[in-house]
């Protein structure tokens, strides 16, 4: 993820976050990743991939209340 206002592809999203491109699918159908159409190509832009990633739920361990 760059700070420049970049933008990735569906493969390149979903491998840099670990997760299966189906899965990077399934959050744009829920509404909770913005993804934009250029054309053919669907791409989600970095600010929109930085704020899916903060939106995530955090961890919890049995210590924390």
């Amino acid at each position: 993820m760059s700070d420049n206002g970049g933008a990735s592809s569906i493969s390149t999203f979903a491998e840099r976050n670990q997760i299966c491109p189906s899965s990077v699918y399934a959050e744009i159908r829920s509404g909770r990743l913005t993804a934009h159409k250029v054309g053919r190509r669907t791409l989600i832009f970095d600010n929109d991939e930085r704020a899916w990633r903060e939106s995530l739920p955090k961890f919890k361990t049995d210590q924390e209340d």
